[in-house]
């Protein structure tokens, strides 16, 4: 639900109760948006995007109309356990579960050995979990170069469009977007996602070289290149969160 109004445009705090639950939003006015979403920050912190010209009025009016996703992604978020990057933690790669190992050793990589995703780290410097959330990016960056390319060629050769570059990169509130010029850019988080999903995406942000927007003409296109394209994409609404650290 979305809609513009003539009422003086809105910015700053206001607070959602439900039942005994207090959330406090950030309504937060961006020229170029066109209609109203709403955003978890990783911090946990819902945010209200508006168009210019939406009253408080109709602010009120979206989050109450979408207030079930917001408590249940409000808990999700709340309850969610940050990383420690300490032997014996969980990561995924392919949607597959490796198991943390952290050891010391005379250069720094990141290795795998059957389920086991081995940190190796030079002595005991001060900041050492740092590290290991360091050497772990570099290393997820290069699965996703990796990765992600064959799968972009693949299923544009599907789709019958191809970008005019591939950007991987780190983005905090999307996993992909495709620019007017055919870039597409993709999250290199993504890569730890299962299979299906990742395909999702890649077909997802491929489709917009021809539909860029998301009414029915593209969705349509995108369910004739992948058919049951709505299973990954409710696993990513609902477990994408997993693979933010």
């Amino acid at each position: 639900m979305s809609g513009r109004t003539t009422g003086e445009e809105i910015s700053g705090s206001q607070e959602l109760c439900i039942g005994s639950t207090r959330i406090v939003y950030q309504v937060v006015c961006r020229p170029r948006r066109r209609r109203a979403v709403l955003q978890f920050g990783e911090d946990g912190a819902l945010k209200v995007l508006v168009p210019p010209g939406y009253s408080l009025d109709h602010v009120q009016e979206f989050v109450a109309h979408n207030t079930p996703w917001i408590l249940r992604n409000y808990h999700k978020y709340r309850d969610r356990q940050p990383k420690t990057f300490l032997s014996g933690e969980q990561f995924f790669l392919a949607g597959i579960s490796l198991t943390l190992v952290v050891r010391e050793a005379s250069k720094a990589r990141v290795i795998t050995d059957n389920n086991d995703l081995i940190v190796e780290i030079p002595g005991r410097e001060e900041f050492a979990l740092e590290n290991v959330r360091n050497q772990l990016i570099r290393w997820y960056r290069t699965q996703a170069v990796s990765q992600l390319l064959p799968r972009v060629n693949f299923w544009a050769r599907r789709v019958g469009r191809y970008p005019s570059r591939v950007k991987i990169h780190e983005y905090r509130t999307r996993w992909g977007y495709c620019r007017q010029d055919g870039l597409i850019a993709l999250n290199w988080r993504i890569v730890q996602a299962p299979g299906p999903v990742v395909d999702y995406v890649v077909v997802h942000e491929l489709t917009h070289l021809t539909h860029p927007h998301h009414q029915n003409g593209f969705w349509q296109a995108l369910s004739l290149v992948l058919p049951g394209y709505e299973s990954p994409k409710q696993w990513l609404k609902e477990q994408g969160y997993r693979l933010q650290w």
